[in-house]
């Protein structure tokens, strides 16, 4: 823990204002080591609380996508449930993985083949399709709460890549680094594929027309001249006329054109990350909320 470089304000950009550094730096040396030392061991301490109580927290969270509700109940159940795990102590980050991958647990055990009386189907059984659903709770089981973050975040081509990759006789399942790669390989659709009302008729759409319609989105290879072109993080369009739906994809661009898989190793990239965790939580929990918002018709 860097408590000067934690402590030195930031700049509109988000990097470090150094301009204070000397003074976050006094600000340190007067409070002493056993000050830093202690707060050092306390963010050590947090740390591995939430690693230790991070199961029961997605244990909550499963059990309440599990709950039958309306739509509208569930959203303010969501909202409070976001808000209380701040208050037990969960980071937002952690928050947000735990909200995906809890509702990507309760899908798979509330799943309709699963639960389906029709076992002639897709089994010789009853026991053997209850064998499988067995086998398949204990492969969820076997993941920690990341892992089942990068899961979610797969479409059923990586998922059925990293369940054959499982190891059925250790119960060892693919680390997080690799479900990591396995999930930039193949990332779940988004909301606007899945649902096809992502973009209501009227707005402002910069389709790409050399994919075919419900493609899945490749990753974006940015060369070294262009990523320079991007670093002041300029919109293409100016920002007081561009659209929110333009602004959007500029983000998404922008996110998708950034090698994820290296941002830990370089560490002034991480430090205008942290300025914004909060806002990266919010943007989740206004996707996850607007996932339930009712279906919007429209009429010819």
């Amino acid at each position: 823990m860097d408590l000067p470089t934690l402590i030195n304000p930031i700049r509109d950009d988000g990097g470090l204002d150094h301009r204070y550094t000397g003074l976050a730096r006094q600000i340190v040396d007067l409070a002493g080591k056993k000050c830093v030392s202690e707060l050092a061991a306390f963010h050590q301490y947090t740390n591995d609380a939430e690693a230790r109580f991070e199961k029961a927290g997605l244990t909550l969270v499963i059990s309440f996508f599990q709950i039958t509700m309306e739509p509208w109940q569930r959203r303010s159940f969501k909202k409070r449930l976001r808000q209380c795990l701040e208050e037990i102590g969960f980071r937002p980050s952690k928050i947000t993985k735990l909200l995906t991958a809890g509702e990507f647990v309760a899908a798979e055990l509330t799943d309709q083949f699963r639960q389906s009386d029709s076992y002639q189907d897709w089994f010789d059984s009853a026991e053997a399709a209850k064998a499988h659903n067995e086998e398949h709770i204990v492969y969820l089981h076997s993941h920690g709460v990341t892992a089942l973050y990068h899961l979610a975040r797969m479409n059923y081509k990586g998922q059925a890549k990293a369940r054959s990759s499982y190891d059925h006789e250790i119960g060892k399942p693919l680390s997080v680094r690799d479900l990591e790669k396995l999930q930039r390989q193949h990332p779940a659709e988004n909301r606007s594929q899945r649902s096809g009302r992502g973009r209501q008729p009227g707005t402002n759409q910069k389709a790409n027309s050399a994919l075919p319609q419900g493609s899945e989105c490749p990753k974006v290879e940015v060369e070294s001249s262009v990523i320079a072109e991007l670093m002041p993080l300029e919109p293409s369009v100016d920002s007081r006329e561009a659209t929110t739906t333009e602004l959007a994809e500029q983000l998404v661009y922008l996110v998708q054109s950034i090698d994820w898989s290296m941002i830990k190793d370089n560490q002034e990239a991480m430090e205008v990350l942290s300025t914004v965790e909060y806002t990266w939580s919010q943007i989740s929990e206004v996707v996850d909320d607007w996932k339930y918002l009712p279906q919007q018709l429209t009429h010819a």
